[in-house]
């Protein structure tokens, strides 16, 4: 065998090789040239299982809240029926397949309350979240846990701290965003004007361009030049309406792929988005704040003037009652059956597709009192059918039409309770929920009062699964888990870890140690020892001391 040469070409996805004699002539084996190009699937990134496991992790920790909070409930449950929790457990199942077939009901299955009046009484949770709040009659254990279950849930968004059990107050956000703004930008938005934005903001009457209008106003920008052309642009962020990045910032790496500018609005940030823009930390917090202004005024629409979540959510509830029967009794009134037909009957076409009427909107379809569940639309694809619908009628005096008509110009019109502008809501808001209907508990079940040996009653540890949050830096509590690292403290390693004793069994200072070693790297130049992060003092003092020595 004569020398020769192997050249590899080592791609993303794809790998070439030839093989050469010393004069670089293509070599050959059996009548056939030694060279070619294997392909490999494309690499995927982490992201994607990432995300899976995200989810499950938190499916589990919600699974693992209601747990507690049945045990914490079972005795006093059990006193009035035995059967309530097996009964919640197999509700997904076909009758013949739950253990006590014999009951037909889900929720309550006594001689003179079952399922059909609690549905008769509280249509949707947030009436009966509402009933237990404003009632000082003994209610029920069964409902409390209900209600409580409903909170325990869906605690809401974490992302403001310090704000009280009350909704966040526009002004704390706003001035934030002033100081971003005074810092990146160089101008001050003035307080007097805070308090006009607010009312601007929150005002359902107008349209984001009509909020723009009276911004616009507001700041008495009657030309758009290069010294207000950054207020300009906030101004449209504020109203929910797009505005260019690559002004705004003044980069010109800030453009989509058909190299055109890049806009967006505030309501369609979130993480994904800012990963791929070329931005630095805190022009992501400008627009993070941005959405924090928008994400206010979205939260503000949902409480309006009400205490409590529950209360507008049952206002919500009413006002999709009130909008429904206005929409049928319009639409007999004016229109043909097909019409009529149209919207309340049909939920796909022939293909199978869905043709967006009310039951594809509510996701539902009744038939023989049948229900079946359908493919759902979102609600501006729902006006859209309402509008084709609406289009040949000429009567533009007609009060019933201007009516459903200015409602889905605000998009207001048959509002749903289960939106994801819920995402929005933060977990103090259902806290203070939680709180008041444990206080009114209180005074009718004493068992919550009970306290146990280290002093905790059954009311505190209510409210401390429902705030509980894992801090990051401990970690899976999960000793099975190959990705746990925290520590226990010392006589504490057979003692379950509770939202009421984490601090108790958890060595949290040990555990963040761990969390910083675990991914702290060995130095290249001397063995064996741990390496320290760019931006520490003692390196710094290094390359400084490196800089002048060079």
């Amino acid at each position: 065998m004569n020398n020769y040469f192997i050249g590899i070409d080592i791609g993303t996805n794809s790998i070439g090789y030839a093989v050469t004699d010393t004069n670089y002539n293509l070599l050959k084996k059996s009548s056939k040239a030694m060279w070619g190009i294997r392909l490999l699937n494309d690499v995927n990134t982490c992201a994607e299982r990432r995300t899976f496991r995200a989810n499950r992790r938190r499916l589990q920790r919600r699974k693992e809240r209601i747990n507690l909070l049945q045990t914490l409930f079972a005795k006093e449950v059990a006193k009035l029926d035995e059967t309530f929790f097996i009964r919640l457990k197999e509700s997904s199942l076909y009758l013949e397949d739950k253990s006590l077939n014999n009951n037909e009901y889900t929720l309550f299955n006594d001689k003179n309350f079952t399922d059909k009046q609690y549905y008769h009484q509280f249509p949707t949770i947030s009436h009966l979240k509402k009933y237990l709040i404003e009632s000082e009659e003994k209610a029920d254990i069964r409902l409390i846990y209900l209600a409580i279950h409903n909170i325990i849930k869906n605690r809401g968004h974490f992302l403001f701290e310090n704000i009280g059990d009350r909704k966040p107050n526009f002004k704390d956000v706003f001035d934030k965003l002033n100081i971003y703004i005074n810092n990146r930008f160089d101008f001050y938005i003035s307080e007097d004007k805070i308090k006009e934005i607010e009312n601007i903001l929150k005002n359902t009457d107008l349209k984001p361009t009509n909020k723009e209008k009276e911004l616009i106003k507001l700041f008495n920008l009657t030309k758009k030049n290069e010294d207000n052309e950054k207020i300009y642009l906030i101004v449209k962020a504020f109203s929910n309406n797009k505005f260019d990045l690559s002004k705004l910032f003044e980069d010109e790496n800030l453009k989509d792929e058909k190299d055109k500018p890049k806009t967006l609005k505030v309501s369609e940030i979130d993480e994904t988005i800012l990963n791929t823009l070329p931005l630095s930390d805190e022009d992501k917090d400008i627009l993070l704040l941005l959405k924090s202004i928008y994400d206010w005024s979205i939260l503000e629409n949902i409480l309006k003037s009400n205490e409590f979540i529950s209360f507008a959510k049952t206002e919500i509830y009413e006002k999709h009652k009130k909008d429904l029967k206005l929409l049928k009794k319009f639409l007999k009134e004016n229109f043909s059956n097909e019409d009529y037909k149209k919207i309340f009957k049909d939920y796909k076409d022939a293909k199978g597709n869905s043709v967006n009427s009310y039951c594809n909107y509510i996701g539902l379809n009744k038939k023989d009192n049948k229900k079946t569940y359908v493919v759902k639309c979102n609600q501006d694809d729902f006006y859209k059918t309402l509008k084709n619908v609406f289009k040949n009628f000429k009567d533009n005096d007609n009060k019933d039409f201007k009516k459903i008509n200015e409602d889905i110009e605000k998009k207001i019109f048959l509002p749903k309770q289960v939106t994801k502008d819920n995402s929005l809501i933060p977990y103090q808001l259902n806290l203070f929920e939680l709180n008041k209907i444990l206080d009114n508990a209180c005074k009718h079940y004493p068992f919550f009062n009970e306290k146990d040996e280290d002093g905790i009653t059954i009311k505190e540890k209510i409210v401390s699964i429902f705030k509980f949050k894992i801090p990051y830096y401990v970690g899976p509590l999960h000793k099975d888990s190959p990705f746990h690292w925290f520590e226990k403290n010392s006589g504490m390693e057979k003692q379950k870890i509770l939202p009421w004793n984490f601090e108790k069994v958890i060595n949290i200072e040990q555990s963040g140690e761990q969390f910083i070693k675990r991914m702290t790297n060995k130095c290249t130049y001397l063995h064996c020892e741990d390496v320290i992060a760019k931006n520490t003092l003692l390196y710094s003092e290094f390359m400084v001391l490196n800089e002048l020595k060079s």
